[in-house]
């Protein structure tokens, strides 16, 4: 499913230095937090979104604030082709470019926001007329990401990645914490853990089995772990891979199966743990 955070892509971009810049040379001669507020307003950016921001914090973090609020907002389904960034663009490259010191790199920034950004609703858009569940369905999932985005803030982790492509499975979350605490027997072994979410259309021991494992891939791909660790571990993993598969139905028959079944041959290796999970929409 499309994520409706259409610039979530920019956590993994250059993009998001250059837009930081740019955002600096627009606010950084504006006073106060008024003035602040008032570019804004006048760029049609609503109330809601304006009122989640730290007018009160110096300009460096108002602007790392801003960009990261740009990048979490999803867009509704009901209304797709409102998103305060694209709001923003579109005013700032209406302006005459000497009223906020823009440079010719910054208003090409701003186009090429747009434009990506149009491109993302298109396939939303597409997406909704296509399937006419799609609207419930993919607000279930995105309130659910939500809740569990902001647990896993709670808990420390603050490496976010969206839409992660690997092999041939599309994840619509992917997080990590580096020194996760897993305790075992007397000890406390402390290793990497991640939490791999994807919305999966059909479900089945087969099916989870395959995915769970190439959440454990990805996983061990981009993770680094010294032989001394190794020796260290003394063959007990420490590291952790959660595979949680969304879906939106999940009938009693397979679900007793995954429950009763052990369908996933819960594995370990020398340094990794699997851990597969199925959140059901419907329950």
């Amino acid at each position: 499913m499309p994520n409706t955070k259409i610039f979530s892509y920019l956590s993994q971009d250059y993009l998001t230095v250059e837009l930081e810049a740019s955002l600096l040379n627009i606010f950084i001669n504006i006073d106060g937090i008024a003035g602040r507020r008032g570019i804004l307003t006048n760029a049609g950016v609503d109330e809601y979104f304006i009122n989640r921001l730290n007018f009160n914090s110096n300009i460096n973090e108002f602007i790392t604030s801003l960009v990261s609020q740009f990048k979490d907002y999803r867009v509704s389904l009901q209304n797709p082709y409102y998103h305060p960034l694209l709001l923003f663009s579109q005013y700032i490259l209406q302006q005459p470019p000497q009223k906020y010191n823009l440079t010719e790199q910054d208003l090409k920034l701003f186009q090429k926001i747009r434009t990506i950004g149009g491109e993302q609703i298109k396939t939303l858009v597409t997406k909704i007329s296509d399937d006419p569940n799609f609207s419930e369905t993919n607000d279930k999932i995105d309130n659910y990401l939500d809740k569990v985005e902001e647990k896993l803030r709670y808990q420390g982790c603050l490496d976010f990645k969206y839409d992660v492509k690997h092999e041939e499975q599309q994840f619509k979350l992917v997080s990590k914490i580096p020194n996760f605490e897993i305790p075992f027997g007397v000890f406390n072994m402390r290793g990497y853990a991640f939490f791999i979410f994807s919305y999966l259309p059909s479900i089945n021991s087969k099916i989870l089995q395959q995915y769970s494992s190439q959440c454990l891939d990805y996983g061990k791909e981009k993770t680094t772990i010294s032989s001394f660790g190794q020796v260290l571990n003394a063959r007990v993993p420490s590291n952790v891979c959660f595979a949680i598969a969304i879906v939106k139905d999940l009938e009693p028959e397979i679900k007793k199966s995954i429950r009763t079944e052990n369908p996933l041959d819960f594995e370990t290796d020398t340094l990794w743990y699997r851990v597969p999970v199925v959140y059901c929409l419907s329950d």
